[in-house]
C-alpha cells in the first residue's frame, strides 16, 4: 500500500478515465488509473477559485488625523500611505480590487477640479516591475469653491467615491495596488479622508 496525494499541476481537469468491467479478474493497476485521476481533480481544484482575499485597513477615530493622502501638484504623483499588497500571484490569476473612500476636493476657482486613481504594479520588487494607472478606476471630484457671503473657511464639496477593476496577472510575484491624484489647477488640493475600503480578491480560474 502507498499514500497517493493527487497531482496539482495537471494541465487541466480530468473528464474521463478507464475503469474495470464487470467479470474482470482486478489488480491494482486496473483501477489505480482512475482513482489517481479522481485525486489529481481534488488537488487541481485546491487552492483555486477565491485564492485570498486582502484589505487595507483604516481605523482612526481621531478626527484631526483623518487625512490619509493630499495631492497638490496638477500632475499625478503617487500615495504614500493607500497602498495594499496582494502576494504570491500566478500568471492567468484575477484580482478583484474594490476601492471606496471620502474626499475633500479644494481649489481656487469655480469649475476646478480633481482626480484620484488608482494604479498597479505587477511583479513588485522585481527587476521590471512597471507601475500603471487601472483602467477605469479614476474617480472625478469637483472643486469646493468657497462663494461670496460664505462664512470663512466655508466648502461645499466632501463626498464619497468608489472604483472597482478586475486585472489580469500577467507577471507572477506580488501585485502592489496604490492610488494617485492630481489637482486641476495651481493652487488647489486633493485629499482622501478616510478610507472606507480597499479590498483585492484574488482569483485563481479553474
Amino acid at each position: 500500500m502507498s499514500d497517493y496525494n493527487g497531482n496539482p499541476n495537471i494541465a487541466s481537469l480530468v473528464t474521463s478515465t478507464e475503469i474495470p468491467d464487470d467479470g474482470k479478474k482486478l489488480k491494482a493497476s486496473d483501477v489505480n488509473v482512475a482513482l489517481e485521476a479522481a485525486f489529481d481533480n481534488f488537488a487541481f481544484l485546491k487552492g483555486r477559485g477565491v485564492v485570498a482575499v486582502y484589505n487595507y485597513v483604516f481605523d482612526n477615530e481621531n478626527l484631526a488625523n483623518w487625512i490619509v493622502e493630499q495631492f497638490t501638484t496638477t500632475a499625478y504623483v503617487d500615495g504614500t500611505k493607500v497602498i495594499l499588497t496582494v502576494p504570491s500571484t500566478r500568471v492567468g490569476d484575477v484580482l478583484l480590487v474594490d476601492f471606496a473612500a471620502f474626499f475633500s476636493c479644494n481649489m481656487v476657482a469655480v469649475g476646478d477640479w480633481g482626480n484620484v486613481r488608482l494604479v498597479a504594479t505587477p511583479g513588485y520588487g522585481g527587476p521590471s516591475a512597471v507601475t500603471s494607472a487601472i483602467a477605469g478606476t479614476r474617480i472625478f471630484l469637483l472643486g469646493a469653491y468657497a462663494f461670496p457671503g460664505d462664512p470663512p473657511g466655508a466648502r461645499h464639496l466632501n463626498t464619497m467615491g468608489s472604483a472597482t477593476a478586475g486585472l489580469l496577472v500577467t507577471v507572477a510575484g506580488t501585485v502592489r495596488i496604490g492610488v494617485q491624484g492630481k489637482a486641476g489647477f495651481s493652487g488647489g488640493n486633493v485629499q482622501i479622508l478616510s478610507i472606507a475600503k480597499l479590498r483585492g480578491v484574488l482569483l485563481r480560474p479553474i
